[in-house]
């Protein structure tokens, strides 16, 4: 019992970190399975495969419209919490 059990969390050799530069954009665009690869094939370029690659005027864009979605579900939210507490109190 001096021995403990093996836990592979601990295992330094499992975890070993890797350098990876931000540089290396092209290899972040390498599609992971055949049918995006095949898409991008088709279309003649390589379509942007994370939020980062997209130009930024349409990550500000796409920013917006999320929290232009966001507010006008919470305001469905409240204002349907308001009418059900006008019809309780009214007694319907």
């Amino acid at each position: 019992m001096t021995k403990p059990s093996y836990n592979p969390f601990d295992d330094t050799s499992i975890h070993a970190s890797t350098q990876q530069s931000q540089d290396d954009a092209q290899s972040q665009r390498v599609p992971f399975n055949d049918v995006i690869h095949h898409n991008d094939v088709v279309q003649g370029i390589q379509a942007p495969k994370r939020v980062e690659q997209m130009p930024k005027w349409y990550q500000q864009h796409r920013r917006n419209s999320a929290a232009l979605s966001v507010l006008i579900f919470g305001g469905f939210l409240v204002y349907n919490v308001i009418q059900i507490i006008l019809d309780i109190v009214a007694g319907r």
